[in-house]
């Protein structure tokens, strides 16, 4: 434990080294605010730091939450520290969190190199909301979305000069380390040949999409199939069973027949189980754009672009054409028309990929893995539409910003929508900044507005008396059963987090 011992030394060193700004001013994924609240406006050049304590649910269980937070600013270089100790009800330390070395390396946020948009930008750590070009493949992927349950460390990268451009991203390194490695990486390449004229091609994969069961004791067998997800040499409740009859040199087959019989066990062995460790599954996409500025006055900024998109071995999507129009720093408006083939999704790799990337399910008849792409089967026919999208800023007192798509077939029809408001009170001490938004992707009915591809929540912040109370609800959805919906109780995941911060 000396090593933990030094890491809350430095981060309590960090935390007195700063002064007086809330923490985290570094752009916050929806659903990602851990403790503070974010407006998704440029964050403060100052050194900010804070002490949180609080209480946190993570995989059903209860904990208080002592956490240091450090943003560090120093010049174009920035520094996100990210300490957390959880304590469960007999004041332990929750040892999962500090049994590996790649514990230690979930203490940075994030390490960032100047900003979007600047000529050279990268950051590793939390990616809170990443996209490719046009976002034709890449739409607001975010990495943090299971933050704090699960941390990973990412990357995206930009650069751009007279006539080139480039970007990358990387959804977490810790990938590597896995008995299965892989990762999801994506790439866009832009070169301007003449005048103002940008022609970009990119490409993205998913190594292997069976990374995104957890699978914490690295058996091959995901937390949700395996009963004993930190004991490697255990997967069923039955072979505990087992091992423990046979210890005391007693047959279990006719223990095992009769808690079967009378419902005390699943009728289930390892032989029915699969082993995910020797499984791969690879999903790639690439696309091409072209894009030209229309108008380019101070106030006033039009864009005029297109963009090609297929998933390998799936369908095609077109962008032809689409517009962006800026009025000053106070309003962005877009707008697509779209048209795609079967087994196709704009955006594939959206805010919720990294819930929707693998999922373990169970009609009864024993657990199955579900792909991502397994969806795109269900889109049967060649459909048209539209995007529009608008984001509004009230000198940052009020913030919006709103999605949707809608995509027609002659017998289905898919829609997208995806909205966040913020009141970020700056004129009275005892008046909450708020945060609510929700997030709900290719469904053929909105008033579907539980379904896999589901986040929604708020964030309640309030300071009072120099301390700083937060309330931070989260829900997402998961298809535990296979029935295609989630309506049963046990699929409603919900993360809480209340917590008073003071800063320094």
């Amino acid at each position: 434990m000396k090593s933990l011992k030094f890491v809350v030394f430095l981060a309590v060193a960090l935390a007195f080294f700063a002064a007086g700004q809330p923490v985290f001013a570094e752009d916050t994924a929806i659903g990602n605010s851990g403790g503070t609240l974010d407006t998704g406006l440029a964050g403060s050049e100052k050194t900010t730091a804070g002490i949180v304590v609080g209480a946190v649910t993570l995989d059903g269980e209860n904990y208080q939450q002592i956490g240091i937070r450090a943003d560090i600013p120093l010049g174009k270089l920035g520094i996100g520290v990210d300490l957390q100790i959880l304590l469960d009800e007999e004041g332990k330390v929750r040892k999962e969190d500090w049994d590996d070395a790649e514990d230690y390396f979930n203490m940075l946020y994030y390490l960032r190199w100047d900003r979007k948009g600047a000529p050279f930008y990268a950051k590793v750590g939390a990616l809170d909301y990443s996209y490719l070009g046009y976002s034709n493949i890449v739409n607001g992927y975010s990495n943090a979305i299971e933050w704090p349950d699960y941390k990973r460390i990412g990357m995206e990268m930009s650069f751009k000069s007279d006539q080139l451009v480039g970007e990358l991203l990387i959804n977490d390194y810790k990938e590597l380390t896995d008995e299965r490695p892989s990762m999801v990486v994506g790439t866009r390449l832009g070169y301007r040949p003449f005048s103002k004229l940008e022609i970009g091609a990119s490409i993205v994969s998913d190594l292997n999409e069976y990374n995104g069961l957890r699978d914490t004791d690295d058996d091959g067998y995901p937390d949700e199939i395996d009963q004993f997800p930190y004991d490697d040499s255990l997967v069923l409740e039955r072979e505990r069973i087992e091992n423990e009859l046979r210890a005391l040199s007693i047959d279990p087959t006719t223990t095992i027949n009769n808690l079967i019989a009378i419902g005390d066990l699943p009728n289930l062995d390892r032989s029915n189980l699969t082993d995910y460790s020797k499984k791969r599954s690879r999903l790639t996409i690439w696309g091409i754009d072209a894009g030209i500025p229309l108008i380019e006055g101070d106030f006033l900024k039009v864009d005029l672009y297109s963009a090609y998109t297929d998933i390998v071995d799936y369908g095609w999507g077109l962008t032809a054409p689409g517009f962006r129009t800026r009025l000053g720093e106070h309003m962005t408006f877009t707008a697509e028309y779209r048209m795609q083939s079967e087994e196709f999704l704009f955006g594939y790799f959206n805010q919720t990929y990294e819930l929707e990337r693998c999922q373990i399910a169970d009609s009864g008849s024993g657990p199955y893995a579900v792909r991502k792409q397994d969806t795109l089967k269900n889109i049967t026919e060649d459909m048209d539409g539209y995007l529009a999208g608008l984001s509004f800023n009230l000198f940052n007192y009020v913030t919006m910003s709103g999605q949707f798509q809608n995509m027609k077939g002659d017998v289905t029809e898919r829609k997208s929508v995806y909205g966040d408001v913020v009141i970020n009170n700056k004129a009275f001490d005892y008046l909450p900044t708020v945060k609510g938004y929700y997030a709900q992707n290719n469904v053929e009915r909105l008033t579907e507005w539980r379904t896999p591809s589901t986040i929604l929540g708020y964030v309640v912040q309030m300071n009072v008396g120099g301390t700083t109370l937060s309330v931070d609800n989260k829900y997402t959805f998961v298809d535990r059963n296979g029935d295609e919906d989630v309506e049963d109780e046990d699929e409603m995941v919900k993360s809480i987090s209340i917590s008073a911060m003071a800063t320094f």
